[in-house]
């Protein structure tokens, strides 16, 4: 929904607009007062600002620059009864992307605000960044059906897995299927950050509030606002930062370094670690409080060992992202690559694939290529379906969760169809149906 912001001194004008905008399906919020309207930009963001031109303290001209000043990405529609073309091209230098004479007709002011709206949303959507989340095996198949639940809520998410296991990529896709996907997504890396730098990167400042502050600088909360902040390395928070962390995830509000003005947000949180938090809580070294406020849903990502028949479509995406031409992935090569335990996960065989790639030669990758720890090893060929049992009960599953895997495995090899699946375990659509209910699997 398009958000507009009306400035006029007129109160009847004003508020007439408003409730038309209103009822045409936009969000919209008027003020009368020009210096009352900025302060409201300084704390929320508007798609469309409809400003007058007159007005006491502050002319129309000024008013663009200002508004330009605090809010870079709004447009700005310019309204006056002093219609002239000097007016209307001293307007555009300014900062106006629209202009419209007083009085007009609302379906004239509507098909300005349709055409802003749908640049705005071009650009927003060619910002969006597309990720996918590769892999049908069991453990992927289930974490794809938890981020379809979690992105319809607003709830606080803490993703935990090992380092390589695509934290970053989890959170990103959860904010592509909410509500706030067209909005910004802002990643922040504490690990990366200099502690002395960590309070001005997350909150802002004012120009002036500190040495070097030659200019303000909004912070990564201010440029979440709307949509969502992804903290990866949580667990490397300073204990001090943590207590000021927990007020904005309570309250939706902060201070900006050197300000006294507190600014309202609407932000989805999500954090990542691969740290036990709550070790780190019995240690006194990460507040308990905040670890229960970022730990409303727990995401746990599985290991790449764990998904080992997922290796095939991870290589092929890699071959085909790193090579140059079409490059053939031989059976002996992948399961070479399914006999390592892949502590770096994800990412190491990234890596791997990227460095065969490069020593290629052909069209063919060679196991020769492979570091001498893979290379080296035993291969190990797909696990199908009829072995699963004795391999899972050698790892010392329950007959419940063992169950639940044969199931889940049945469904990714009839790649989703309930018919197909349940002809593959020999039992009925309906019994399939009730075992997946028991076992909470997602029967979309």
């Amino acid at each position: 929904m398009t958000k507009v912001l009306v400035i006029d001194d007129e109160k009847i004008m004003a508020g007439s607009i408003k409730n038309l905008l209103i009822n045409r399906g936009y969000s919209a919020e008027c003020f009368f007062n020009p210096i009352t309207a900025l302060n409201v930009l300084q704390k929320e963001h508007f798609d469309i600002v409809l400003t007058d031109f007159k007005m006491p303290n502050i002319d129309g001209l000024e008013m663009i620059e200002r508004i330009k000043d605090i809010r870079p990405e709004s447009k700005i529609i310019l309204m006056t009864a002093y219609s002239s073309i000097s007016n209307a091209v001293e307007a555009m230098k300014k900062g106006a992307d629209e202009y419209i004479a007083k009085p007009f007709e609302i379906e004239d002011l509507e098909q300005k605000l349709q055409i802003l709206g749908g640049a705005l949303q071009k650009k927003k959507k060619s910002k969006q960044v597309q990720v996918e989340l590769l892999g049908n095996s069991a453990p992927m198949l289930h974490l794809k059906s938890k981020i379809k639940k979690i992105a319809q809520s607003d709830a606080t998410v803490l993703i935990t897995g090992e380092s390589g296991t695509g934290k970053e990529l989890v959170a990103q896709q959860i904010h592509n299927s909410s509500r706030r996907a067209e909005q910004a997504f802002i990643p922040i890396n504490m690990a990366a950050i200099p502690l002395n730098l960590i309070e001005s990167e997350f909150f802002g400042y004012k120009k002036g509030s500190f040495t070097g502050a030659e200019k303000d600088y909004q912070g990564k909360f201010l440029a979440s606002n709307e949509g969502s902040l992804f903290m990866d390395e949580v667990g490397e928070i300073p204990l001090d930062l943590q207590a000021k962390l927990l007020r904005v995830l309570q309250e939706s509000s902060f201070q900006a370094v050197g300000s006294s003005e507190t600014v309202k947000i609407n932000s989805r949180f999500i954090a990542a670690t691969n740290q036990d938090l709550y070790k780190l809580t019995q240690e006194n070294k990460f507040r308990e409080d905040l670890y229960y406020r970022l730990n409303i849903i727990e995401l746990k990502l599985p290991p790449l060992r764990d998904r080992l028949e997922d290796i095939k479509q991870l290589v092929t995406h890699f071959a085909v992202k790193h090579g140059t031409q079409e490059i053939k992935i031989p059976q002996e090569f992948l399961d070479l690559l399914r006999a390592y335990h892949w502590p770096g996960n994800v990412r190491e065989l990234e890596n791997i694939i990227h460095r065969c790639i490069v020593l290629v030669e052909g069209n063919t990758l060679d196991i020769h290529d492979l570091p001498k720890h893979i290379s080296g090893l035993t291969p190990k060929q797909e696990t199908p379906l009829t072995d699963i049992s004795f391999q899972q009960i050698k790892e010392g599953l329950s007959l419940i969760d063992l169950e639940k895997k044969i199931i889940l495995k049945a469904l990714e090899e009839s790649q989703g169809n309930k018919t197909n699946a349940a002809k593959l375990l020999k039992i009925t659509r309906r019994k399939l149906y009730s075992r997946m209910e028991k076992h909470g699997i997602d029967l979309s």
